[in-house]
């Protein structure tokens, strides 16, 4: 399974792709349009629409209405300028006993199956079978959910990434989902970052390296530790971008992980190409520049760095996060 929406409830999946379908263009669809583009059967599809108006009803902030008509079908109608059905998925989304669940694995106060099923009001085989869902889904990236107290555990980077992952696909930003963690002094944090380490970061960028920042603050809270993996070393080792990173931003990063023998968290994106050892993608990358002088015009400077560049960060991410690709 792959780290979406369908992970905290199907049903929400779905909605969101029905939503999604009737944003892209302001017309009217029909019911056997919506139903081939959703591959669901007519009742089901009923049972969609019934329940996406239910939830614009309980979202209640009046910018989205589905217009449904016997004889012309179904429209999506935007009330206000402002509107953004990100806003409304973030709330459907916190409402589902899914996510619940999710958020009290994150932040480790899960207790036990009885706890979280008496204070939910649900039953332990639903909960059970919640968490089971979730450990098949997330089986794939190398971690793993603990018997004992429905921790996530395995190698800390990649529970990280993880969580980055799922948090991004439904709040992109938009929200904080982070509790007990002050937003301000995050964004002061990332600025920081960026200031010392002359970093060219974009707002969305900047917005990531947020989440990235609270997500290291909450494992460490709970005592979870990146420890450093061998494989770095083709990127960080005789580095001038991260020896010039970790001299200028040694006072800000001491306020998020000590110094010790775990490394300083580095964005990997910013780092300069490793020439020792390549993943295919790099490899076959480096024989395409070759040929193409060969048999194509040959692309101007500027066009070939923006893909080397591209390239570069995409081999880095693949050496570095196994279980991602």
């Amino acid at each position: 399974m792959k780290i979406g929406l369908e992970l905290f409830d199907t049903t929400l999946k779905k909605e969101w792709d029905l939503l999604i379908i009737l944003r892209t263009v302001d017309r009217w669809f029909s019911t056997e349009e919506l139903r081939e583009k959703l591959d669901v059967t007519p009742a089901f599809l009923q049972k969609l629409i019934s329940s996406l108006t239910e939830s614009m009803d309980a979202f209640g902030k009046d910018e989205l209405e589905l217009i449904v008509s016997k004889g012309r079908g179904i429209r999506l109608q935007t009330k206000s300028p402002n509107a953004d059905p990100r806003n409304l998925l973030i709330f459907l989304t916190e409402e589902t006993m899914g996510f619940m669940l999710f958020k009290a694995i994150l932040n480790e106060n899960f207790g036990s199956t009885q706890k979280f099923a008496y204070e939910h009001f649900i039953s332990d085989a639903t909960v059970r079978r919640l968490l089971n869902k979730f450990r098949d889904a997330i089986k794939p990236y190398g971690i793993k959910i603990s018997r004992s107290n429905a921790a996530i555990e395995g190698k800390e980077s990649q529970v990280r990434l993880f969580i980055n992952t799922a948090l991004w696909k439904i709040y992109a930003g938009k929200g904080w989902p982070f509790e007990g963690i002050n937003e301000q002094y995050i964004e002061f944090l990332a600025k920081s970052l960026i200031k010392e380490g002359n970093l060219r970061l974009t707002a969305l960028q900047t917005r990531q390296l947020m989440y990235q920042l609270a997500v290291a603050m909450l494992r460490r809270r709970n005592h979870r530790y990146v420890e450093f993996d061998p494989a770095w070393s083709e990127i960080l080792d005789n580095n001038k971008a991260f020896l010039l990173f970790k001299k200028k931003n040694s006072p800000v990063l001491h306020n998020i992980q000590s110094i010790s023998s775990r490394r300083n968290c580095f964005p990997l994106s910013f780092t300069h190409h490793s020439k020792r050892k390549f993943t295919n993608l790099a490899t076959a990358s480096n024989q395409f520049f070759r040929e193409q002088k060969k048999i194509i015009v040959p692309c101007i400077k500027l066009q070939k760095h923006s893909i080397k560049k591209s390239i570069t960060r995409s081999n880095q991410f693949l050496r570095t996060n196994r279980n991602y690709f």
